[in-house]
């Protein structure tokens, strides 16, 4: 979900803040297919304006009106859309989605969205802990308690804190787990959510054909932030899709910006400029560096590193791994857009540990139009 969540968050935030009434829809579980999984959000604003879906389109219209009553109400409504079924006559969506889909509608915390929002930007994971359904008294649905990475102590609901120790714990390669937890006043479900901070995009040079990076860069689920020398280049109008834009030379640049969440295109389309920025980059632990331009312009550039930094180069061990160049997959096209897409999806695909592949293996076989 990348930045949803935490943009979710911030909004959900500035409108408890304001005095605004809103409701969060979390997809609590799964069953078949569906086009969201487990942790999938959206918020509900005041006058039925959403951020986020929970769905392809075929549930929020139905979410949106009890959104409204539990904003009001605060009290939390589970939700069940079965569409297993061809038959279409319930909802009227003709989605195909084939799977059963439970949706928590609940009045989110100011506490709780701050909290985990400040361990998220903090670049600290959080486990955070939703009650589904209760039959425990005391114990409300949509409460929440969350522990930060590092911590112990869980934080939120004060009835939901104490059962931390008795609840389910996310593994490596799920997201999220759901479990009844059986308490002295009776049973719990609980879903709870390892979050990870959104990764960035950091690119630097912010010349023509930086725009396009950054707008799909963000589509994309990234946070981006934009860094050049040139003062003159790092206008916040030139980017209004990006999180940050900032003027700094190589060696004077935060070493916050340099972070094992970070991905960086190099694209100054100046040798030194680009050497400088691969030197402050080799010495960081971003797992990827990509260096726009052809190879023979990249094989020029390391074999002169001293010449343009001061500094011999360093081993390749240290960096050969994490350089990308070209920079991106074969997609074909050319011009800013194509080449933005290209490098964004590449670093999607690092990001996650994928070998790129087509998704489509072809109709050969396929009796089309039989069950």
């Amino acid at each position: 979900m990348m930045r949803e969540l935490e943009d979710i968050f911030e909004r959900g935030l500035t409108e408890i803040r304001a005095g605004r009434p809103a409701a969060v829809a979390l997809v609590a579980g799964v069953e078949g297919s569906a086009y969201r999984h487990a942790g999938a959000r959206m918020l509900v604003r005041q006058g039925g304006q959403v951020d986020g879906a929970v769905s392809g389109g075929c549930l929020e219209s139905d979410i949106v009106r009890t959104a409204a009553e539990v904003a009001a109400t605060g009290e939390a409504r589970l939700l069940t859309y079965d569409m297993r079924t061809d038959d279409d006559a319930l909802w009227g969506t003709g989605s195909g989605c084939a799977g059963l889909v439970r949706v928590l509608v609940h009045r989110p915390e100011a506490t709780v969205l701050e909290g985990v929002l400040n361990a998220l930007r903090a670049g600290r994971r959080v486990d955070l802990a939703t009650v589904v359904d209760s039959g425990a008294p005391g114990v409300r649905a949509g409460a929440q308690a969350y522990v930060v990475e590092g911590g112990e102590r869980a934080n939120g609901d004060s009835a939901v804190a104490p059962l931390w120790t008795e609840l389910p714990k996310p593994v490596a390669d799920r997201r999220s787990a759901y479990q009844r937890v059986k308490t002295s006043g009776g049973e719990v479900a609980v879903l709870v959510e390892r979050l990870s901070p959104a990764p960035v995009i950091l690119i630097l040079g912010a010349g023509h054909d930086a725009p396009a990076m950054v707008d799909i860069a963000r589509s994309a689920g990234f946070r981006v932030v934009v860094a050049d020398h040139r003062p003159g280049y790092v206008a916040a109008s030139r980017f209004p899709g990006a999180d940050r834009v900032m003027a700094a030379a190589p060696e004077a640049a935060p070493e916050s910006l340099f972070t094992a969440h970070t991905y960086v295109v190099v694209m100054t389309h100046q040798l030194e400029w680009d050497a400088r920025w691969l030197k402050r980059l080799f010495e960081s632990e971003v797992p990827y560096i990509g260096l726009l331009g052809p190879r023979n312009r990249a094989n020029r550039l390391l074999s002169q590193f001293s010449d343009w930094t001061g500094s011999a180069l360093p081993p390749a061990e240290r960096w050969a791994h994490r350089l990308y160049n070209p920079v991106g997959l074969d997609l074909g096209g050319e011009g800013p857009g194509p080449i933005a897409l290209s490098a964004v999806a590449q670093i999607l695909a690092v990001a996650h540990g994928n070998q790129p592949r087509h998704l489509h293996t072809g109709w050969v076989g396929v009796q089309v139009g039989t069950s």
